[in-house]
């Protein structure tokens, strides 16, 4: 399972699992930060991925914060998880393009997006 988060402004996240040793990454700024069951982190903007065999919760709050977080989850490893993001993700962080992001998220040699 693959859970993506966009981070649009500095905020706090909790993040909820149900496993152990789980890494939250960033795409740029090479980041990675552990994850215990419920983890509460100042973030960022950025594009962050988390990779379990579970499902994870994020939960940024309400108010602006909450706005601030965009999050999207696939099952399966192999599946695009292109599909499932903002249509403005790339206006939103520029200088990064769809391959790239695909690449981030790419586990398990899943498929590369082709425009």
């Amino acid at each position: 399972m693959r859970t993506a988060i966009f981070v649009h402004q500095p905020t706090t996240v909790t993040i909820f699992t149900s496993e152990t040793n789980l890494i939250l990454s960033r795409m740029t700024g090479a980041t990675n930060t552990s994850l215990s069951n419920e983890s509460t982190l100042q973030i960022e903007p950025g594009i962050y991925k988390i990779v379990s065999s579970q499902p994870v919760t994020v939960d940024s709050g309400s108010g602006s914060d909450s706005e601030a977080v965009t999050v999207s989850s696939v099952a399966n490893d192999k599946d695009p998880i292109l599909q499932l993001l903002p249509t403005t993700v790339c206006e939103q962080f520029p200088g990064i393009d769809m391959c790239q992001i695909d690449d981030f998220f790419k586990v398990n040699d899943g498929k590369h997006y082709t425009p």
